[in-house]
């Protein structure tokens, strides 16, 4: 599940974390101690959160520091990061994209701290007909991607709808573009 700008005045985020999980994990073998399991997990993740200004914050407005102190509680949890979901290339193309780096490259520190190999993100809502926007998409993108390979990340790009890469034929687009370079979480 990624990070969306929908609504975000509301109560709750519409955010993730993905582990790994197995069924010791439980520490019971009754047939709904997952369920257990995960109301305990969102219970700590909203006290976590609590104290936060607002209640919480998308991870990717972490200061270094306070992804140190979330690590430190996750590492106290058996608790390690699958991929950090990300706002990263959910903009438009008619903005600037100097300050969208600057918050990836943040995100890229991020990563260090956290101990996570991978970064869920988008390929930009073009700001006009989407067939002129693969220029200028593949331009960012790569840049991107050549930042998180020099940090030894691994991209992942999740499809989703009005961004560049929202359809099976562009998805495949970039893929042919980009290769194993950069991941996919594809929603059909």
């Amino acid at each position: 599940n990624g990070m969306s700008y929908h609504a975000r005045d509301g109560r709750n985020a519409n955010a993730a974390l993905l582990v790994g999980v197995n069924p010791e994990d439980f520490g019971d073998d009754h047939p709904l101690a997952g369920f257990v399991w995960q109301r305990s997990i969102e219970q700590a993740a909203y006290r976590l959160g609590a104290g936060s200004p607002g209640g919480s914050k998308n991870v990717s407005n972490l200061t270094l520091e306070e992804a140190a102190a979330v690590k430190a509680k996750l590492d106290a949890a058996g608790i390690r990061l699958s991929a950090l979901g990300s706002p990263y290339g959910k903009a438009n193309l008619g903005v600037a994209f100097d300050e969208h780096l600057a918050l990836f490259k943040h995100g890229l520190e991020l990563c260090k701290v956290l101990d996570c190999k991978r970064i869920r993100m988008f390929s930009f809502y073009p700001a006009g007909p989407v067939e002129e926007a693969r220029e200028e998409v593949l331009r960012r993108l790569e840049i991107m991607v050549q930042l998180a390979e020099e940090a030894g990340v691994q991209l992942v790009h999740e499809n989703e709808k009005g961004i560049y890469g929202d359809d099976t034929a562009r998805n495949a687009d970039l893929l042919n573009v980009f290769g194993k370079r950069l991941g996919f979480a594809f929603d059909p």
